[in-house]
C-alpha cells in the first residue's frame, strides 16, 4: 500500500497517527531501524541523524518529516 504524506514539521510517524495507519515502531530516536520503509518520491530530512543502517530508498518514519509531500511503500514494512 502506497501512502502519501503532505509536507510538515511533524514526524512521518505522527502523521501516520493521526490518519489512525497502522506502522510497526519500536522507538522514536533512529536507533533500531524497526521502522525503516521504502520511500516512493519525495524528500525528507532527519530531526536527528538515525543510527540504523538505511538503503537509499528507505527512510526511519519515527525520526524524519517530510520536506516535500513524499509517498512511502508501506508493503516494505
Amino acid at each position: 500500500m502506497e501512502v502519501i504524506i503532505e509536507s510538515s514539521s511533524e514526524t512521518l510517524l505522527e502523521q501516520f497517527e493521526k490518519r489512525k495507519i497502522p506502522v510497526a515502531t519500536e522507538c522514536r530516536n533512529g536507533y533500531c531501524g524497526f521502522c525503516r520503509t521504502e520511500i516512493v518520491s519525495g524528500e525528507v530530512e532527519y530531526i536527528q541523524q538515525p543510527l540504523a543502517y538505511l538503503k537509499p530508498n528507505e527512510v526511519l518514519i519515527c525520526c524524519s518529516t517530510a520536506k516535500t509531500n513524499v509517498t512511502l511503500n508501506l508493503a516494505h514494512t
